[in-house]
């Protein structure tokens, strides 16, 4: 069994938030905002991060947006939340990168919620505000999320109901009660703080 992973090839149980449309639903609130440049930072060669890279280029163009390439910077998986030993690199390097472009964007879409901290900490370091100048969102709602300087407006995974129904799987296939594959998704759920505001342009 696995959980918050699958793969597309391997016919196996598994148990996943819906990434792809927790991106859609995010970057959609963002555009609601006014936001019509939108960065991503995150990791692209796994399944989740895929699916949240479509949900985000399927939020642009249902809204009429072009997918600007140079606005998607995929990052490693083994330099998520870095910073504490290499403060130049992970997602604190990837957001300056996106903010020093000749056309940065007014929000970031942060793939986890560690990315997030790391963009909010290059925001400031570049002398400017979260979310006065730039708006910063993420993706999991882990613990720290709500408790963070300026608190982080997410998409909250639900652990505890994809913990649950794994036990209640596993322990089925244990006893024997249940033999077929079980594939199941769950919807994530948008957390609105204080991270995200109208772009300048928009107030």
């Amino acid at each position: 069994m696995l959980i918050d992973r699958f793969f597309r090839d391997i016919e196996t149980d598994y148990i996943i938030t819906d990434n792809l449309a927790g991106a859609f639903d995010l970057v959609s609130y963002l555009i609601s905002l006014g936001h019509k440049r939108i960065g991503l930072i995150g990791s692209l060669g796994t399944t989740s991060g895929n699916d949240r890279l479509e949900g985000y280029k399927k939020a642009l163009s249902r809204n009429g947006f072009i997918v600007d390439e140079d606005l998607i910077l995929s990052l490693d998986p083994n330099k998520f939340a870095s910073s504490q030993r290499e403060p130049e690199s992970g997602g604190y390097a990837e957001c300056k990168k996106l903010l020093n472009l000749k056309s940065p964007p007014t929000a970031i879409f942060a793939s986890c919620d560690p990315l997030a901290y790391e963009a909010v900490r290059a925001v400031r370091d570049l002398g400017l505000k979260v979310p006065e100048d730039i708006s910063v969102v993420g993706f999991d709602d882990l613990k720290f999320s709500a408790f963070i300087d300026v608190s982080l407006t997410t998409m909250a995974q639900p652990f505890r109901d994809i913990g649950k129904t794994a036990m209640r799987i596993l322990l089925d296939k244990i006893e024997g009660k249940d033999k077929e594959i079980r594939q199941i998704i769950l919807k994530p759920k948008l957390i609105v703080r204080k991270s995200a505001a109208p772009p300048k342009t928009a107030k």
